[in-house]
């Protein structure tokens, strides 16, 4: 049975992540990196059933289908279309990421690239949220089989895993060809605290401690997952923790309303085509500032948005981010009912 607040949890947190991703503010930037990828990891683990812990089978078939299938499916998609984007200056050798620019794909390249989405160790640049779905993925099947090895005594489970996640983390360690790390680890103790609190009573004095973690993380926290000090690992999973913690008693409160509820609900379900389109859908916002202030075509491939220009512009890549993937699943979903309902008047006539 699905959970609307889990559903209007992971919609705040794909929103932070658009808002994360848009040029905003750097306090806000800095507030959100705090908590919002663990976020998930912990949305995850609150869904995690008892029978899948015995079902390790099971369970790896449904990651197989649920998280690895949508980032080889979209992985290709966005591969076979790069040098139509790099002729469309969506990518160019000019500007990317960084210092990351691109060039024109050969057969070599592509054959190579396609072996990276196979093992979830790297996609386009276009897709540069996807570490989140092979975080997930080998994350959430960590936590499920030690999980299962250690008898489902969760907190002995925890603390194994943030243990493994600090060694890996002080040695620097990268498990080739499927690329797990501290950061991978760091998922899966995220994904067993969500297990862990799946069931936390409410208490309003969540709300303070939240923010005051929230502030100290700014202060003296890590930016984000992509975790390289060994010392900052335990105090951000503090922080991440009771910031979600906060978020998901607001996703309860939230019930109440009902449009409101409904409208968050059907984002977070919707999740993941945010994920896959967003930074797409931010191309529509940069090509309307270079119209507007008159800049180079090739800025088109600024990453993830075009920065050096007014203020204010992170709200409408916000809006595009968030809406243009949305509509694009309704598009989507029409036209598969279309194609269904003619195939079954094609049947009949056939017949």
């Amino acid at each position: 049975m699905r959970r609307q607040e889990i559903s209007i949890l992971k919609a705040i947190g794909i929103i932070l992540m658009v808002v994360g991703h848009s040029g905003c503010p750097a306090l806000l930037r800095d507030a959100i990196y705090q908590f919002h990828m663990p976020l998930f990891f912990i949305a995850s683990g609150m869904c995690l059933k008892e029978e899948h812990i015995g079902n390790i089978k099971g369970f790896v078939i449904r990651k197989i289908k649920g998280v690895w299938w949508p980032y080889v499916k979209y992985g290709t998609l966005f591969l076979l279309l790069h040098n139509v984007f790099y002729h469309l200056n969506i990518y160019n050798s000019s500007y990317g990421y960084l210092d990351s620019v691109s060039n024109l794909y050969t057969i070599k390249d592509f054959l190579w690239k396609f072996t990276k989405v196979i093992r979830m160790t790297g996609s386009e640049q276009l897709l540069g949220g996807f570490w989140f779905l092979h975080a997930l993925f080998w994350g959430s099947i960590i936590g499920v089989l030690t999980l299962s090895v250690l008898k489902k005594k969760s907190g002995v489970t925890l603390i194994l895993l943030m243990i493994f996640t600090l060694l890996f983390c002080y040695f620097n360690v990268d498990i080739r060809y499927v690329y797990i790390t501290s950061t991978t680890l760091l998922a899966a103790s995220f994904f067993l605290i969500g297990y862990i609190c799946k069931n936390i009573k409410n208490t309003d004095y969540i709300y303070p401690v939240a923010i005051i973690a929230i502030v100290l993380g700014i202060l003296y926290g890590a930016d984000g997952m992509m975790i390289s000090k060994m010392n900052l690992i335990v105090p951000y999973i503090i922080v991440a923790t009771l910031c979600t913690l906060a978020v998901y008693q607001c996703s309860k409160l939230m019930l109440r309303y009902e449009k409101l509820s409904k409208c968050l609900a059907y984002i977070g379900d919707n999740s993941l085509q945010i994920l896959v389109w967003h930074f797409l859908s931010f191309k529509l916002v940069s090509l309307l500032i270079i119209v507007i202030y008159d800049l180079p075509i090739e800025s088109l491939a600024k990453f993830p948005v075009i920065e050096d220009v007014g203020q204010g512009w992170w709200l409408a890549y916000v809006l595009v981010g968030v809406v243009i993937p949305l509509l694009v699943q309704r598009i989507f979903q029409y036209c598969y009912l279309i194609a269904r309902k003619l195939m079954f008047k094609a049947k009949i006539i056939a017949c």
